[in-house]
């Protein structure tokens, strides 16, 4: 009976060591819900998915196959929930109008202004939720009520801006009923007319998770959201999230505010920018997708796209929705 030569034992044994390492980071991922540093980690889930798929093909080019599957099995747990946003969805029969929304978050400090008024200049959304608005850029903002955005509803109050003030907004083309700001938040929220019924927007920007205390601030606001997206069916939510679609707490957000992703059939969509820096790489394979749009069981989306460079670190996001068409009851014999 043959021995196995060194070099085939060697191999074999650095493709366990590899597969045991990703395995012991896919195990750190189930601890995210409680340890925040494994939610941050998270949000590289098809990043690790995509590191195993390559240690699966190397191992299958030695003719490792044991290891290769299980390089395999780790690159699908690592990637499913980014790759069910992969799949061809096909869109529901709808009625009425249709309604673009978008949002921005502009990078506190930055001179994003100008590509922000050209963009929705070009794009033309009906409701636009912003965020990180300095001080600097509040009358900017509040100018584009001659500009086509005659509707505001800004937080926080104009008497209590100062020079560190983080201020978000929705601004609308159409009139904004019911306006509110709920907390923990803030949570903008008010109503709009689509083809005679209302249609309720939120917006929020919660902080992002990273130490115990904003994390478990972030989560407040989350489940608040998730709480008043649930109320009502005919409900768009539009922000900043600071969480993609690989943590757990974007699962109980949909699954609480009976929310869909309109990244659904379109892929995941980041648009986060990571830039290296002094370089000024962009570099689009590690773009995560804080920015979302989702939106109540009442409707569908018909499109959804990111915006150009505006001169933030996030890209802008544009969908368009429509009312969900009922369709008849067959009657029963």
């Amino acid at each position: 009976m043959s021995s196995m030569p060194a070099s085939s034992l060697r191999l074999r044994t650095i493709a366990w060591l590899g597969v045991a390492g990703l395995a012991c980071f896919a195990a750190y991922l189930l601890l995210a819900r409680w340890f925040w540093p494994a939610e941050i980690l998270c949000h590289f889930r098809p990043h690790l998915g995509a590191l195993a798929l390559l240690g699966a093909a190397v191992a299958l080019a030695f003719r490792l196959r044991e290891q290769s599957l299980a390089f395999g099995a780790l690159a699908l747990f690592c990637a499913w929930p980014t790759l069910a946003l992969c799949m061809p969805q096909g869109i529901p029969p709808t009625s009425g109008p249709a309604l673009r929304v978008a949002t921005a978050n502009l990078l506190w400090g930055s001179e994003s202004f100008d590509a922000f008024e050209r963009w929705l200049d070009e794009a033309e959304p009906a409701v636009v939720f912003v965020c990180e608005i300095d001080a600097a850029r509040r009358e900017r903002l509040e100018a584009l009520r001659e500009r086509g955005y005659p509707h505001h509803l800004l937080t926080p109050p104009r008497e209590e801006w100062h020079e560190r003030t983080w201020g978000r907004a929705l601004i609308s083309r159409l009139p904004l009923f019911e306006p509110a700001v709920h907390w923990p938040g803030p949570i903008l929220e008010a109503s709009v007319e689509l083809g005679g019924p209302r249609l309720r927007v939120l917006g929020a920007h919660p902080v992002r998770p990273g130490r115990a205390e904003m994390t478990r601030s972030r989560n407040l606001v989350l489940a608040a959201l998730g709480e008043l997206a649930g109320a009502q069916p005919a409900v768009v939510v539009l922000g900043d999230l600071n969480l993609t679609e690989a943590t757990p707490r974007f699962g109980e957000l949909l699954e609480a505010g009976r929310l869909t992703d309109t990244r659904v059939g379109r892929g995941p969509m980041g648009t986060w920018r990571v830039k290296v820096p002094r370089l000024h790489w962009d570099l689009r394979l590690l773009r995560l997708p804080l920015d979302h749009v989702l939106i109540g069981p009442s409707l569908v989306a018909l499109d959804r796209q990111l915006g150009p460079d505006i001169g933030s670190d996030h890209l802008p996001v544009l969908a368009e929705v429509a009312w969900r068409r009922e369709e008849p009851a067959v009657p029963q014999r």
